[in-house]
């Protein structure tokens, strides 16, 4: 942190400005990775449920669309959780703010399953009902999976 520090005040008494990409370049790659791995998780289940005969119309014919909305859902939870995270910093010396954080980032991952779960509701609708669960499951499962898979990755 430090080095950042040093790096943008150098900066400014030269009048330069100092790109993210030399403060940060560690969690730039780290987000790239996650976001990555997000998509093909999610794309890999939808892909296993489109090999079913009832599914595949539903699955093929949105498949651009759902690619888009997940890389959009995906930063947008990630740019809330950065600036969540910096304000909640404001309260780093007072005693509840663990308790902060915790109730923070559980809303946020409920926003992100609901949000996903809707996604899903939307955009694999069909007449046949099984496909209308499935897809609405899957909304909700993808997510559950994929927190699942980064923690068990930090663990090791």
């Amino acid at each position: 942190m430090s080095n950042n520090r040093n790096l943008e005040m150098d900066a400014m008494n030269a009048g330069k400005q100092v790109s993210l990409w030399s403060l940060y370049p560690f969690q730039i790659i780290s987000v790239l990775l996650v976001a990555v791995l997000y998509l093909f998780l999610s794309v890999s289940i939808n892909f296993l449920f489109s090999l079913l005969k009832r599914t595949k119309e539903t699955y093929k014919k949105n498949l651009g669309k759902f690619i888009g909305s997940l890389i959009h859902q995906f930063f947008l939870f990630v740019c809330i959780l950065f600036l969540g995270n910096q304000f909640l910093g404001l309260f780093f010396t007072f005693n509840f703010y663990s308790t902060l954080v915790v109730v923070f980032w559980t809303t946020l991952f409920l926003f992100f399953l609901i949000k996903n779960g809707e996604l899903y509701k939307r955009l694999f609708v069909s007449r046949d009902q099984f496909v209308s669960f499935l897809s609405h499951s899957l909304g909700y499962l993808n997510p559950i999976l994929f927190v699942f898979f980064v923690l068990a990755l930090a663990n090791v």
